[in-house]
């Protein structure tokens, strides 16, 4: 007896559309999987940049009596790093795609009015994180 494909070669139309469309599951878990990890990977990134942000703005104060920097003043990744918070004698380095900036304040009256502000956003995701340093309280917060 014969079966019904002797002869032919290739597949069906039906066979073909199956196969797009397992793949296409596939590959749906696998993008929205993808994006999480980029997601959580980047908020890693912002908590330690931040990290480190703070500890320059706390070894310059030391140097300096002041923190570095006003409300509108920046650092953004590059090599070399640029902005108006992008001087020699502070010895912070942003990584890849990643902007701090001083939103609030002014480091010659860090604890006065306004506070002193500062966050750190990267350029891949919408959450960043905002650091108070009259009350050294880190938020997270979304764009």
């Amino acid at each position: 007896m014969l079966s019904r494909r002797a002869g032919r070669e290739g597949f069906t139309l039906i066979e073909l559309l199956l196969v797009l469309m397992i793949i296409g599951i596939l590959a749906g878990i696998g993008i929205g999987s993808y994006r999480v990890v980029i997601v959580n990977a980047c908020k890693v990134t912002l908590r330690h940049d931040l990290q480190n942000f703070v500890k320059a703005q706390e070894a310059y104060t030391t140097d300096h009596a002041r923190y570095l920097g006003a409300a509108g003043d920046f650092i953004r990744w590059g090599r070399p790093p640029s902005g108006t918070l992008a001087v020699p004698d502070f010895s912070f380095v942003p990584s890849d795609g990643v902007r701090a900036e001083i939103i609030s304040g002014d480091g010659q009256d860090y604890r006065g009015t306004p506070p002193f502000i500062a966050t750190v956003k990267h350029a891949k995701i919408k959450i960043y994180y905002e650091y108070d340093f009259a009350v050294s309280k880190t938020t997270e917060r979304q764009e």
